[in-house]
């Protein structure tokens, strides 16, 4: 990534994280605009939905790339969901219900692909029940490739009269897998849903999975129809705690399972083939839905993507591995990048080094001398671990990356 590349991401966080400013679809627009710099849409791999401050439950995702005439959502918010009474995620935006807020979005995204420009509105909304809400919404275009307009995400807040704007809790993620003790793994997870109250749609769906997962066992070991079909309906399951994060939570810690924010999938494979599953096979199952997911695979064409893939389930863990480590080692060219900048720098000043030889970056403890009101004492060189000291480097080069740009020197 460039220097100007990472000052840009910079300040579309900064400011989509700005707490001056209230409004959430404001918040998105600014960090849209700025995100793009000067090209006509921003990356949609640049964009973090978690980079807006309360975006999550308002926001909704629309996929134009397979049917631009019916995209599909590919995200939308527990406050919309709820407004809806039902999970819209990977359904065709044809199937959104009238009398809804998502409707409002059914009625104005050709505004967005017809400009090529962001839409925002505001209006007065009747739901079905006859109650009435004000409310603001955004939409805006990405690319993937920078040029084609082929993703919106958007943005509805809404008050009901006489109420307070509705907020929901910000999804998580996660998908699925296979093999011996399941019936047991599985039976274990299930008991201790039995005592989870207010998850009646999760959980039947949990059900359905895990009965699933006990058709792998009893099936022909060298049939892979069945587990390919258990796949499916964990990575299906994924998207349904996504929307429900409260729930997945609940569910989670009813079987003793933890979150994993670095392997989203594996707890949604525990739950569904069980703890005591032979964890080598979970750890395979969990990273092929991983690939799935990268590729953008939807509940529908999961099965076929890992079917057809070379090497099958192996295959796609292989794929899935090799684009980690590529990740890992853009992440050091970053590193690299920022040490660069720091290394042409100018020091403020200079101190005695008891450790020569040690690491070139270092981080410093230091104190404002309350005599004179202009100088800092150093009063010591902390043994930070390596990886806190590289995160700060980062962080220092993007400081320095950002005044530089704003004095015109970058």
């Amino acid at each position: 990534m460039s220097h100007s590349e990472l000052t840009t991401i910079l300040e579309a966080e900064t400011l989509a994280q700005d707490p001056a400013e209230e409004r959430v679809t404001q918040r998105l627009r600014d960090y849209w605009n700025t995100l793009r710099g000067g090209q006509q849409f921003p990356s949609r791999a640049n964009f973090r939905m978690e980079a807006v401050t309360g975006l999550g439950p308002h926001a909704f995702a629309l996929d134009l790339a397979q049917d631009a005439d019916d995209p599909v959502f590919r995200f939308v918010g527990k406050a919309l969901t709820d407004d809806c009474g039902k999970d819209f995620t990977l359904k065709p935006l044809s199937a959104v219900p009238p009398h809804t807020l998502l409707a409002e979005v059914a009625r104005r995204y050709t505004d967005v692909v017809d400009r090529k420009t962001p839409v925002e509105f505001a209006e007065e909304h009747v739901g079905a029940d006859g109650s009435t809400a004000l409310f603001r919404g955004a939409m805006l275009p990405f690319s993937e490739d920078g040029q084609t307009l082929d993703f919106i995400v958007g943005a509805i807040t809404y008050k009901k009269k006489s109420s307070e704007t509705t907020l929901a809790a910000v999804p998580a993620a996660a998908p699925a897998a296979d093999t011996a003790r399941a019936d047991e793994g599985a039976a274990v997870a299930a008991s201790a849903v039995d005592h989870v109250s207010g998850l009646p749609r999760l959980s039947q769906s949990l059900e359905e999975c895990q009965a699933l997962a006990r058709e792998v066992v009893q099936a022909d070991s060298k049939s892979r129809e069945t587990l390919y079909r258990a796949l499916e309906s964990a990575y299906a399951f994924y998207f349904e705690c996504e929307a429900d994060p409260e729930a997945y939570a609940e569910l989670r810690t009813a079987a003793g399972i933890g979150l994993q924010i670095r392997a989203p999938f594996t707890p949604i494979v525990k739950l569904v083939f069980g703890i005591d599953y032979d964890k080598t096979r979970l750890s395979e199952y969990a990273t092929a839905l991983c690939y799935a997911h990268r590729n953008d695979r939807t509940a529908e064409t999961v099965k076929s993507f890992i079917e057809t893939h070379e090497g099958g389930i192996k295959g796609c863990v292989k794929a899935e591995r090799a684009a980690r480590r590529a990740e890992k080692g853009a992440r050091r060219d970053d590193l690299e990048v920022a040490r660069g900048l720091l290394r042409q720098t100018p020091a403020i000043g200079r101190i005695p080094d008891a450790n020569p030889g040690k690491a070139e970056f270092v981080v410093m403890l230091g104190r404002r001398a309350m005599d004179d009101g202009a100088t800092i004492d150093v009063l010591r060189v902390l043994d930070e671990k390596r990886s806190a000291v590289e995160a700060i480097v980062k962080r220092t080069a993007k400081t320095i990356a950002k005044e530089l740009a704003a004095a015109g020197a970058f």
